[in-house]
């Protein structure tokens, strides 16, 4: 079977119409801890973002994100007890991913909170009748570092694939005595 070679280009480009969508996996290490007042290089927050730059303007925003995970919760999609917020969010691609976050269960006795704000602090508490049971904070400082790496997506592997069964079979042909 032959295929018409703009059918061919219009299959193959398809994927490169979602050049501005991706996925990511990010890493902050390095919080100063306030309750050791110390740095600790072990201190890691780590997650995954999924956007969508619908404006074209190489920024993925909050209102682009299809996904936000960190400690294994999704951001926009929190249920039952639990409710999340994000506030603020801004990837510009390297290293260059500003957002703010929060998540609380609260019921007539107890309270949980956490929230980031990165650049500055990430904080947690716990209140039970009105009283504050717990409460933690880690700082960003110039040695908190980060790390983002994409995730590979599903039409750069279709691409790949694709391209290689095209490649073999313009091989076979030839081999065939076809044209190429």
């Amino acid at each position: 079977m032959l295929l018409n070679k703009p059918l061919v280009a219009i299959l193959l480009s398809a994927p490169m119409a979602l050049a501005h969508a991706g996925a990511w996996n990010f890493q902050y290490q390095g919080f100063y801890d306030p309750q050791i007042q110390a740095f600790d290089d072990s201190m890691v927050l780590s997650g995954w973002f999924a956007g969508v730059d619908l404006d074209a303007n190489d920024v993925i925003s909050a209102s682009e994100l299809t996904a936000l995970h960190i400690d294994g919760i999704n951001y926009l999609a929190c249920g039952g007890p639990l409710t999340c917020v994000v506030p603020a969010f801004a990837y510009a691609g390297g290293a260059n991913l500003d957002f703010s976050v929060a998540r609380f269960y609260r019921d007539s006795t107890l309270s949980v909170g956490y929230g980031i704000v990165t650049g500055d602090k990430i904080n947690t508490y716990v209140t039970e009748d009105g009283n504050t049971n717990y409460m933690a904070e880690w700082h960003w400082t110039d040695a908190t570092t980060l790390s983002v790496s994409p995730v590979p997506e599903p039409a750069a592997w279709m691409t790949l694939a694709g391209g290689a069964l095209l490649l073999a079979g313009r091989r076979a042909r030839v081999r065939a005595g076809g044209p190429g």
